[in-house]
C-alpha cells in the first residue's frame, strides 16, 4: 500500500492532534464476476486492485469526535451522543454509520478519526 500517503496521514494526524495513531490499512479488491453468488455457490472471481483505505484512529476523553478526509481536504466534527446521517454527506455518512452500528450494540467509542 501507499508508504508516502500512509506517513502523510501519521504527521497529519499527529501534528492536529498531538498523539500518536493507531494506523489501519485496508487494501482494494474488486470482483471481475459474480456480485453476492460466493455464499450463493456461484462464481466469483476476485481481484486485488492498486486501491485501498488508510485510516488513523486514537482514543479521545471527549465525546466529539473528529473525521478528516486528506483526499477531499475536508474535515467533520460531531457529537458521539447525537449520531445522524448528514443530508449529502458522502464519505462522511460511511464513517458516522459505522460508529452508530458500533453504539447500537451498547459499546462506547471515544476516538480521534
Amino acid at each position: 500500500m501507499n508508504h508516502k500517503l500512509t506517513k502523510n496521514i501519521r504527521s497529519s494526524f499527529i501534528e492536529r492532534f498531538k498523539v500518536e495513531p493507531i494506523i489501519i490499512k485496508s487494501p482494494g479488491r474488486i470482483n471481475l464476476i459474480g456480485e453476492h453468488t460466493d455464499y450463493n455457490e456461484g462464481f466469483v472471481l476476485p481481484a486485488a486492485i492498486n486501491k485501498g483505505i488508510i485510516t488513523a484512529i486514537q482514543k479521545s476523553t471527549s465525546n466529539i469526535c473528529t473525521i478528516i478526509s486528506i483526499d477531499f481536504n475536508e474535515t467533520y466534527e460531531f457529537s458521539l451522543q447525537n449520531i445522524k446521517p448528514i443530508q449529502n454527506g458522502g464519505w462522511k455518512n460511511y464513517v458516522i454509520g459505522v460508529i452508530a452500528e458500533i453504539q447500537k450494540r451498547g459499546l462506547t467509542l471515544n476516538l480521534l478519526i
